[in-house]
């Protein structure tokens, strides 16, 4: 197993990853398991842009968080390179982001703001993230509403 970003933290029963900037990315296999390998991510933010991107698959697969870590599994038979992280960040840990259409021709990033302030955020996608790495953009977003942000398509 090689971890090029991030740190590993164990991987006796669980992989047990550090995120670097809100991601992480590994490679494992190919080793025959009776079970998908269990990854538990610490260093990320429960925000609502959570997943995990394996390179076969070609598509975000957005998991849970659970104390402030990503919880998911992945099959390891044939080998995997997984990328694994927060898809967009926000400097305003209040609001929630959701990604719509990642793979369609304009995908779009929901912000949404449950305060009763106006905030303004500077949003961004770690360096690493397939297909938005390095994307950022500031917003304002009214109290209690959300705005629709229009997203490039690349790297598909």
């Amino acid at each position: 197993m090689g971890v090029w970003l991030g740190r590993l933290g164990g991987a006796r029963f669980v992989l047990d990853l550090e995120a670097d900037g809100h991601e992480a990315a590994w490679t494992a296999g190919p080793r025959p398991m009776a079970i998908d390998l269990p990854v538990r991510l610490r260093g990320v933010e429960d925000n609502g842009c959570l997943a995990f991107f394996e390179k076969r698959l070609d598509h975000f697969v957005f998991v849970p968080a659970v104390e402030g870590r990503a919880l998911f599994q992945v099959a390891i038979d044939e080998g995997v390179d997984v990328w694994c992280g927060n898809v967009f960040v926000s400097d305003r840990p209040e609001l929630r982001l959701a990604l719509v259409g990642a793979d369609e021709k304009h995908p779009r990033l929901e912000v949404h703001n449950p305060t009763d302030e106006p905030l303004s955020a500077h949003l961004g996608s770690p360096p690493h993230t397939p297909r938005f790495g390095g994307w950022s953009a500031q917003v304002d977003v009214p109290a209690g509403s959300s705005i629709t942000v229009r997203l490039p398509r690349s790297g598909a």
